[in-house]
């Protein structure tokens, strides 16, 4: 241990010397190039889940355009394999991914949202990643979303719909074996698109958040615990929210509610006051005309950030959380063409949270896997990712020499190029054989 201390404190006076700043703590937000898959005609939202079993996140998108899902299993390396294509009703939505019938293997609700449509499909898993025919039940007018939760508190999870043109909310109860019975239906503001299930009040009970596209209000729906909600109560956000998030974002312990709105450009958050009652927190800008939200924590800091899909940039956009309610300004990521949704998970199994968006213009779907704290693809040994590995980089690992501890921004510290949590001799092997302009 003293031994690498002195190496640790050498490096540091070297660098002082020479006139050298050893590089922080940080690091920026990197995702590798984007990688398309093929889905079906108009893809406009997906889902995550472990479908056939094997500790994996694989992939279910919906695709408007030729009344199909597509299901992608994840090769374990962040890599996906078109498994099936289902059809169900025409124009399927956002859908949502739960054990309906309690069997262990997650199946899949979608909502068919075409014109005079009234009904939410559910497709039950066959244990391996293949599905059932769907089996449709009704709720209102043209449903645009649907969100799996235990609502009536019996175990079993229940269903919900943004229904878009009753202007409503639909519940559905589970029955216990993956069949549905309705449960009431919610009148919320006009045209909802989007809602979301937690507990917002502490009290053991699902909420319901929907936000609505022409009032440009989000309304929250207390459960009652009784099986029922109580009436909606609006909160103002921008124009045209299209989805939400619903996310402790002030570290509180209360969840609080982030909308992506579609036509002013940013996202709003409104602070949970503890009981269920909302205020503004904050406007933070969010690119031209953010549509699906997330929010996770891209740079594994301990803060949650957010990540938008903004077709009007034909980009994905990620907004790094500072302090309190403070973001940096919008940085945007190239995926394909008019992506309008967005879902997050660790694809790849190497704990950084990677990203998926559906493109409805050029029929495939990118994934986006997360190098966030990793030297860049192709140069190893390049600890300051500046396209070359020399003396910086020697310095970079000698004086970070042992155990990874804390960091600013990076769960890998500077210096530990293999990600092992520990800068030593694997990671000077790799500045030593890589020196020189990376190629």
């Amino acid at each position: 241990m003293r031994r690498e201390s002195a190496i640790s404190t050498t490096a540091i006076q070297l660098a002082v010397l020479i006139g050298l700043a050893v590089p922080a703590g940080t690091c920026e937000i990197e995702f590798a190039p984007p990688v398309e898959y093929d889905a079906g005609v108009f893809p406009v939202a997906a889902a995550l889940g472990d479908l056939d079993g094997e500790s994996t996140l694989d992939l279910v998108v919906t695709n408007r355009g030729d009344a199909t899902v597509s299901i992608y299993l994840n090769d374990g390396r962040g890599g996906f394999t078109n498994a099936a294509s289902v059809t169900v009703g025409p124009q399927p939505r956002s859908p949502a991914i739960a054990d309906f019938n309690g069997d262990g293997a997650l199946d899949v609700a979608v909502p068919i949202w075409a014109e005079g449509e009234r009904r939410v499909s559910v497709l039950i898993n066959d244990g391996s990643g293949g599905f059932a025919s769907p089996v449709d039940y009704e709720v209102g007018l043209r449903p645009r979303t649907v969100v799996a939760a235990d609502l009536d508190g019996d175990g079993a999870v229940d269903l919900a719909t943004a229904n878009f043109e009753s202007h409503d909310v639909s519940v559905l109860r589970n029955q216990g074996d993956g069949t549905f019975v309705a449960a009431g239906t919610h009148a919320v503001d006009f045209f909802p698109g989007s809602v979301s299930a937690a507990d917002l009040n502490g009290d053991d009970a699902i909420d319901l958040v929907a936000t609505n596209r022409q009032s440009h209000t989000a309304s929250v729906l207390l459960n009652d615990r009784a099986g029922g909600f109580a009436a909606a109560v609006s909160y103002v956000v921008g124009l045209a929210p299209k989805h939400e998030v619903l996310v402790d974002i002030d570290d509180d312990g209360d969840v609080d509610i982030a909308t992506a709105d579609g036509n002013s450009g940013t996202v709003t958050i409104l602070l949970n006051q503890g009981d269920g009652g909302f205020q503004w927190g904050a406007t933070v800008s969010a690119g031209a005309g953010p549509h699906g939200i997330v929010a996770v924590d891209v740079d594994d800091d301990g803060d949650l950030d957010l990540a938008t899909a903004d077709p009007a940039m034909d980009r994905m956009v990620v907004l790094r959380r500072g302090p309190g309610l403070e973001f940096d300004p919008p940085r945007t990521f190239a995926a394909g063409a008019g992506e309008i949704f967005i879902v997050a998970g660790d694809l790849d199994g190497d704990d950084r949270i990677d990203l998926v968006v559906p493109n409805q213009l050029s029929d495939d779907v990118s994934v986006l896997l997360n190098r966030t704290g990793l030297d860049p693809a192709g140069c190893p040994g390049d600890a300051d990712g500046d396209g070359a590995v020399g003396l910086l980089d020697l310095l970079t690992v000698l004086s970070h020499w042992g155990p990874c501890g804390p960091v600013e921004f990076c769960t890998f510290c500077p210096g530990d190029l293999d990600a092992s949590m520990d800068v030593g001799l694997a990671d000077l092997l790799q500045v030593l054989s890589g020196w020189g302009p990376c190629s």
